[in-house]
């Protein structure tokens, strides 16, 4: 419930509090004198976009702030799902600072205004002859059958099972998609592999082939100067090894005088020792090392084949090239794998549409159920608002793919004359009857749902005279359900209020503003006779406006 209204250097309001009760509250005053000011204050709380033009002193902040009572019951939900404190007096503020800049503040929390928008929406319901076309919204007509039904257990369970559903269709049809794109690339991918695996790339790369290639290639280079280095150290009389045996002899025969001519002696042997294992490993290697033609032309085959790959597919090293080789074999080892997770999806989505269509059925009858019941109900009320031969009648379609509130498509069809067929709302009710309806309709739902604080805008735009003073009345009793607050400018309906204020506007020091205040019964008296006879009030005005407002 909307207990206090705040508005500061807004339009035409320098500053302004109203404070509303429950039950049913009226608010008149002249055209122009700023009803449409409030609603777009409130509008600014409710989420809606700031114009910056609204200000009134640009020097100055603009702060709307509204106090709401809410319920644990019908709230606590939602202030956890934003993780905001919880108060039973909540208070929304908007505030737009000099540079245009807005903030939004729950109970003093920042939010942004698709949030202040969803918490918004469960506090106040605002209805204009122009937001009345809702009516025609698909989404409305279900969502007001679904109000009534019986506990909400299987579109519950099909909503849970539907988001499922969706997620794994959305993944069916990704993997599809890249299966598609895969299997054109499949051919190409089994090439290139086959391209690597033609001379087996990771047994090249593990060999080392370059080092090998170079051994092979400079073969007889290699093998002639191990024969000569062999030569020159264990080949003849002249040799360095015959040499260094003599000089050996020669210092083991000094050895005995001092430790400097032994060290040396032991030295040379050494020396000696390793040069006779290197004169025989050159002797060896040289005997062992040939010129394959054979073996190097495949050498040269493969080094070929590795710059050839490596030049293709822009890489540097023998190395990248096997990682390449290696993403690659992934990739197709991916493309075989789509087909099984495919599999698995489709069984799973065949399976969840099964159990969908199953509770979409009861669904779709417990509906056609309901608006059986709302099609009689309807009727009765709108035969008290003077639309005596009118009835409403909820058309079924069913759709061809599972949505989010089943597979039910409901439009509303209207028939307004004795012998008249059923046609589209927007085809053949006027404004006025329009606006009936949907006062029908938020009656309707009022007696199954906990609604929020109803706004109702000049809904009573193209009705007068006694179907004006049913609509109050019909108004009225859903007060004493909820609050209601309705903009009119009709005596009948004004004199239906528990609370009654009125907008006006006043000149000061040159300019122009607009207030509001809560009127008394003697205050009331002579607004509702303005309402029905103008400024110039008569006696018998006077007398009617008292009749109308009985005893409040």
């Amino acid at each position: 419930m909307l207990q206090k209204l705040l508005i500061q250097n807004f339009a035409l309001i320098d500053h302004l509090q109203m404070e509303f009760g429950d039950g049913f509250s009226v608010i008149t005053g002249e055209t122009g004198s700023g009803k449409s000011i409030l609603l777009g204050a409130l509008g600014l709380i409710l989420g809606d976009r700031f114009d910056h033009s609204s200000i009134r002193d640009s020097n100055k902040k603009c702060i709307i702030e509204g106090v709401f009572q809410v319920s644990e019951k019908d709230h606590l939900a939602y202030f956890k799902k934003f993780d905001l404190d919880f108060d039973k007096e909540t208070i929304i503020r908007r505030e737009i600072n000099t540079s245009g800049k807005s903030r939004a503040f729950i109970n003093d929390s920042p939010v942004s205004l698709s949030m202040l928008k969803d918490i918004a929406t469960l506090l106040v319901d605002i209805h204009s002859q122009h937001e009345t076309l809702m009516i025609n919204n698909p989404k409305f007509i279900i969502d007001l059958i679904d109000s009534q039904l019986d506990g909400l257990k299987e579109l519950d369970q099909y909503r849970v099972l539907y988001e499922d559903y969706s997620l794994k269709v959305e993944q069916l049809n990704s993997l599809v998609q890249q299966e598609t794109a895969a299997q054109n690339q499949k051919d190409f991918t089994d090439f290139l592999i086959k391209e690597f695996e033609e001379y087996d790339l990771e047994k090249l790369v593990q060999e080392d082939i370059e080092d090998e290639y170079k051994l092979l290639s400079n073969a007889e280079e290699i093998k002639r100067k191990l024969d000569y280095s062999s030569e020159l150290l264990n080949g003849g009389q002249a040799d360095i090894l015959s040499n260094l045996k003599q000089v050996q002899q020669e210092l083991n025969g000094l050895s005995s005088i001092s430790d400097q001519l032994s060290d040396l002696a032991t030295r040379i042997t050494s020396s000696l020792i390793e040069l006779q294992d290197i004169a025989n490993e050159c002797a060896q290697l040289a005997d062992s090392t040939e010129l394959d033609e054979r073996k190097l032309s495949e050498m040269e085959e493969k080094i070929s084949f590795l710059n050839r790959l490596m030049h293709k597919h822009q890489l540097s090293t023998p190395q990248e090239l096997l990682e390449k080789y290696h993403q690659l074999k992934s990739e197709l080892d991916q493309i075989d794998n789509l087909s099984e997770e495919i599999k698995v999806l489709q069984k799973d989505t065949t399976h969840l549409s099964k159990e969908l269509s199953e509770l979409a059925k009861v669904i779709s009858k417990n509906r056609r159920g309901i608006a059986s019941h709302l099609q009689k109900e309807a009727r009765e009320l709108l035969q008290q608002m003077n639309m005596k031969n009118a009835e409403i009648d909820f058309r079924f379609q069913e759709l061809n793919n599972f949505g989010k509130n089943g597979v039910d498509q409901i439009q509303l069809y209207v028939k307004t004359n004795l012998g008249g067929t059923f046609e589209p709302l927007k085809k053949i009710a006027s404004g006025g009857e329009t606006s009936r309806i949907m006062l029908a309709i938020k009656s309707l739902q009022s007696k199954s749902r906990s609604l929020p604080t109803i706004i109702f805008d000049e809904i009573d735009t193209g009705v007068s005279g006694e179907v004006a003073n049913r609509m109050g009345t019909i108004m009225s009793d859903l007060g004493t359900k909820m609050q209601v607050i309705s903009i009119t400018h009709l005596p009948q309906i004004a004199s239906k209020g528990t609370h009654h204020f009125k907008v006006y506007k006043k000149e000061k020091e040159g300019q122009t503003h607009t207030n509001i205040e809560q009127l008394s019964r003697s205050e009331r008296v002579k607004e509702i006779a303005e309402l029905m006879s103008g400024s110039d009030l008569s006696e018998a005005a006077i007398r009617n406006a008292e009749e109308l407002l009985g005893s409040k």
